[in-house]
């Protein structure tokens, strides 16, 4: 099946670079900025050599498909808000996320700017990223109309890009997976280094292996066992290693439903790698954000919640709830479903949501989700009926499906239904369309 895509015309004023500035690298992120303000960021770099990693890490990820030999997306996006400047970005696949965080330690000047934009990474800017690498200063501009100053007679460039709305579903998905993220291991970085140089090279794209710590050390076992995540693709553990190289700080990793997120510090800079429970899994397939637009808790409060959002680079979910006079539950179901607009982010490292905003049309965020629009159809079709009232959180419903009726039970302890999709996935991939259309009826808007 073909993948349903989005055309946009992103206006680059010019090609991002690395240029010499009286005898000093310039780094220079060309970026589609629709405002058309000069730019919302510029300064000089504190650490070229970590920099220039770190956006080389990047482009590594963003253009490696670790399951088929296709080229990847390479406009990833940069945020710049409260002290932050933030890449994000997904490989081809959409089975790794990336996200990249610098603080004010690693420029010269303070950040102070605001906005959020794709850049362009072409093949003259990674090359010379690399050259940066060994210089002994550099400057960074990101969002530049001025360069049309002096640009040596360059014109605005016009790119015409198609971006599938997975990459879209993929951001929203990712955030479900971080905010449930709990810290499993903190191991120095020289152990980590050692662990991803050893991987097993004959190891399956679908042998599932499990990792595990033994004091400082890691170690994969073929067995499950307490204290164990899950590692399938071990080669995608590869892309992060030249950063685990240099970094000289304990890397920690965490788990949330299969799905492991490995933070490496450096100077300046916290690089997040979320990689998908297989390597064949897209995060945009996953669902786990279908349940939060399902239920209508966050409706009421979306657009106050939203009209406090100002570049926040960490969000107080109780100050917002105490200047919006809202539940804090409220506004954190507000700020789940603003994550699936791509309005907020998530960083594992501040344990927070920041404010961002992605090129989309967030208004046709429920239409990406072909199980929610599957549910909403079993209500008109009246193919769903209560069964009993158990207790306030607990119910038991009967829907209509192809030849037999399911039961679907809703729990605080569990949603189960009687599908082949439930019995298959459980909850792993997101609730089936049963429960979906139970929980909308249940506690859900079904306006």
């Amino acid at each position: 099946m073909t993948s349903v895509a989005v055309d946009y015309t992103y206006s680059y004023p010019f090609a991002s670079e690395v240029c010499a500035d009286e005898e000093k690298p310039l780094v220079r992120l060309s970026t589609y900025d629709d405002r058309g303000s000069p730019h919302f960021f510029n300064s000089g770099i504190a650490e070229p050599a970590i920099f220039a990693d770190a956006l080389i890490s990047i482009s590594t990820i963003v253009r490696s498909h670790f399951f088929e030999r296709k080229v990847g997306l390479l406009d990833p996006v940069v945020t710049c808000g409260q002290s932050r400047l933030r890449f994000e970005g997904f490989s081809g696949c959409c089975g790794v996320y990336l996200q990249c965080n610098f603080d004010d330690s690693a420029f010269t000047s303070p950040i102070q700017g605001r906005g959020t934009t794709n850049i362009d990474f072409n093949e003259q800017f990674v090359q010379g990223l690399a050259q940066t690498r060994f210089a002994e200063s550099a400057q960074l501009s990101v969002g530049a109309n001025d360069v049309t100053l002096g640009v040596g007679g360059r014109v605005i460039k016009e790119k015409k890009v198609k971006l599938p709305l997975r990459w879209l579903k993929g951001f929203c998905e990712v955030q479900s997976y971080l905010t449930n993220a709990e810290l499993l291991f903190t191991i120095p970085a020289v152990e980590v280094l050692r662990f991803i140089r050893g991987l097993p090279r004959s190891a399956g794209r679908t042998q599932t292996l499990w990792l595990t710590a033994a004091g400082n050390t890691l170690r994969l076992t073929t067995k499950t066992g307490k204290g164990t995540v899950p590692v399938v693709g071990t080669e995608r553990l590869r892309a992060i290693e030249p950063l685990v190289r240099i970094s000289k700080k304990p890397v920690e990793i965490w788990h949330a439903r299969g799905v492991t997120t490995w933070k490496i510090v450096l100077t300046g800079c916290t690089f997040v790698a979320t990689f998908s429970p297989e390597i064949y899994r897209g995060f945009s397939g996953e669902g786990q954000a279908l349940q939060s637009l399902a239920t209508g808790d966050w409706k009421n409060a979306l657009d106050q919640v939203r009209s406090k959002l100002h570049w926040q680079g960490t969000i107080d979910s109780t100050e917002i709830a105490e200047k919006a006079n809202l539940p804090v539950a409220e506004v954190q179901s507000a700020l789940d479903a603003l994550a699936t607009r791509g309005l907020v982010g998530f960083d594992i490292s501040d344990q927070s949501f920041f404010h961002r905003e992605l090129p989309f049309n967030s208004d046709l965020i429920e239409d990406l989700h072909p199980r929610l629009q599957a549910a909403k159809k079993l209500i008109t079709n009246s193919a769903i009926r209560q069964h009993q009232s158990i207790s306030a959180t607990d119910s038991e419903w009967l829907v209509q499906g192809s030849g037999v009726e399911h039961m679907v039970r809703l729990s605080e302890s569990g949603d189960r239904c009687t599908c082949t999709w439930y019995s298959k996935h459980q909850n792993n991939r997101g609730p089936c369309k049963h429960i979906l259309a139970a929980r909308i009826l249940a506690f859900g808007d079904n306006d």
